[in-house]
């Protein structure tokens, strides 16, 4: 009996082993051990020596924003906090104040800044996922947790806030500069490694990506040997994975660049080019499918590429050539991107823009002879429904512009805010003449509360390109069916439309915009909407070549569109404003 006992006892204890060794390990180690080794370099700001408490973690340097905030306080590169840090999460909120800014729209002390550490290596968490608003724009830091404080990349506070950051390296020293901007490192391709290695796989990235709107191929790189460049850690995001995001740079000529390969073929120069107008995807691409495969090897580069005469990193797939998409986020202050993104989606809504006309309206109207950073205007009835008649309820609004002979003129940004508790909202980017607009601009509506013009989720419509007289003549248009027109508060996007290209003679594509669901049932088109007809228009209707695709994607017709009528309907172009 005893025997049996312990045979029993022998077999509990081997059955606990077994279970604590296939299920603790799992808890303790889900997540990895980050060291944060203390920074022991001297750091010189504005050429006074401070000790903080700064750590390196992976090559990089992590302050407390805090001890930042309080040494730049009297700089005109300085920052206010009012947050919410919880040692894991949380949000925050900053603000950038100059030197003779008044005390309270500087930063407010705490009393916890700049104390000193005791030396020792220490394990970090990482906490990216701390909301960060700067100025109401949303930002994405490398963030980690040490000893319930959270730590914040140097390089990429200076890039939020504009000081410069060098190494001396004969000194040992970190050195930030106040009145200097930041100077993105350069970046140096070696192409002298063997370039016929197999050193990984491309596959098509799932979640849409657009240029000015306008869709382009995206692919996952996967390698055990990433080549990062120092502008992709400027660009860091919650989503990890958008570093191994790559484009074709070869592709980039129908998206505003030139693309222009040396005589030796050693060089591949990307210029980016305002006035080049942006091709327009074939209508049988857009309305594929994402398969999920591998459809690439990749290949070390054997070659140098610049962009704007900047080396950036690069790969080879095929007889092309794959950049870093961060690499094109210098051109685009503000990325539209939803927040819950997800792999799994191929939505309209669930995808991420990179808006260079934005940034270029943006640009040109903070050059303008209008433009104040400091002025801010009363908020109030302005006028009437002339200066923004796309709206359909206008009653509050603010106009940023200029007023000859009480006419607004030249670039100019208009918002409005609608009645209803403010469920209808506007905003205008771009040019007016004899109050109307006329020349390049980006209107957005946005049907439910809130400030945010630039998630995808809530917009109504939107109409980007040239206007004239407050028509879009040729652009892109986008508008969303509404399941609630009575009552506001319980609108939610559903399938809508969308056309690209000319309105009245040229060429013009009509799409359904699919929003029902984040896979898109079993119309899960790569880019969210799928192309219905498309052809040369005059007068406003199709003529001409015409092509007309069925319920699934595919091409059912290709021809005249005079044969085309013969046996069917004609297309309906209506929505397109």
């Amino acid at each position: 009996m005893d025997k049996m006992k312990n045979a029993v006892n022998k077999f509990t204890v081997f059955i606990l082993t077994l279970l604590i060794l296939l299920f603790i390990p799992a808890v303790l180690f889900a997540q990895e051990v980050i060291i944060a080794t203390p920074t022991t370099s001297k750091i010189l700001l504005d050429g006074k020596e401070i000790v903080f408490q700064a750590y390196n973690i992976e090559g990089n340097n992590y302050f407390k924003l805090r001890d930042l905030a309080m040494t730049l306080r009297d700089t005109d590169k300085g920052f206010s906090i009012n947050n919410h840090l919880q040692p894991l999460n949380g949000s925050v909120f900053m603000l950038p104040s100059k030197s003779d800014s008044i005390d309270s729209e500087k930063y407010q002390p705490v009393g916890s800044e700049l104390q000193t550490g005791d030396g020792q290596i220490k394990t970090a968490v990482d906490n990216s996922l701390i909301h960060c608003d700067v100025q109401g724009d949303i930002k994405y830091f490398k963030i980690y947790n040490i000893d319930d404080y959270n730590y914040f990349k140097l390089r990429e506070i200076a890039y939020t806030f504009d000081f410069s950051v060098t190494w001396d390296e004969k000194y040992d020293c970190i050195v930030i500069d106040t009145s200097n901007s930041y100077k993105i490192p350069p970046y140096t391709a070696d192409i002298s490694v063997n370039s016929m290695e197999e050193i990984g796989s491309v596959s098509e990235y799932s979640i849409p990506i657009f240029i000015n709107e306008m869709p382009i191929f995206s692919y996952l790189v996967k390698t055990e040997t990433p080549i990062i460049s120092e502008y992709q850690g400027m660009a860091n995001t919650r989503y990890s994975e958008l570093h191994n995001v790559y484009v074709f740079a070869e592709d980039l000529t129908f998206y505003g660049f030139d693309v222009v390969c040396s005589d030796d073929s050693n060089n591949l120069y990307l210029i980016k080019n305002d006035s080049k107008k942006f091709g327009m995807m074939d209508g049988e691409l857009v309305n594929t499918n994402i398969t999920g495969n591998d459809i690439y090897s990749l290949y070390r580069n054997n070659k140098y590429v610049f962009l704007d005469d900047k080396q950036i990193p690069s790969y080879r797939a095929g007889d092309k050539t794959l950049i870093p998409l961060v690499e094109l986020i210098r051109y685009c202050e503000k990325i539209d991107i939803r927040e819950t993104m997800t792999e799994a989606a191929s939505t309209y809504l669930v995808r991420l823009n990179l808006d260079f006309l934005m940034e270029i309206l943006n640009e040109e109207f903070e050059n303008s002879e209008f433009y104040d950073p400091y002025y801010e205007p009363s908020t109030g009835f302005y006028g009437n429904e002339r200066y923004m008649s796309f709206a359909t309820i206008v009653t509050v609004g603010s106009i940023y512009g200029k007023f000859v002979d009480e006419t607004l003129t030249g670039i100019c940004k208009i918002t409005t805010h609608g009645d209803n508790n403010s469920y209808h909202r506007t905003y205008f980017m771009g040019y007016f003449s004899n109050d109307k607009a006329n020349g390049i601009g980006i209107f957005k509506e946005n049907f439910v509360g809130g400030t945010s013009y630039h998630t995808y989720a809530r917009y109504r419509r939107f109409l980007r390109g040239e206007f004239i007289d407050n028509v879009l003549v040729d652009g892109i248009t986008y508008k969303s069916e509404s399941m609630s027109d009575v009552d506001p508060s319980q609108w939610q996007p559903i399938d809508g439309y969308r056309y690209e290209g000319a309105r009245v003679n040229g060429y013009l594509r009509k799409c359904v915009v699919y929003n029902d669901g984040n896979n898109c049932s079993d119309r899960n088109f790569r880019f969210g909407y799928a192309v219905v007809c498309e052809g040369e228009i005059q007068d406003g209707q199709f003529c001409g070549y015409f092509r007309s695709y069925g319920e699934d994607g595919r091409l059912e017709f290709e021809g005249n569109y005079g044969d085309y009528i013969k046996t069917r309907d004609a297309p309906a172009l209506d929505n397109m404003q």
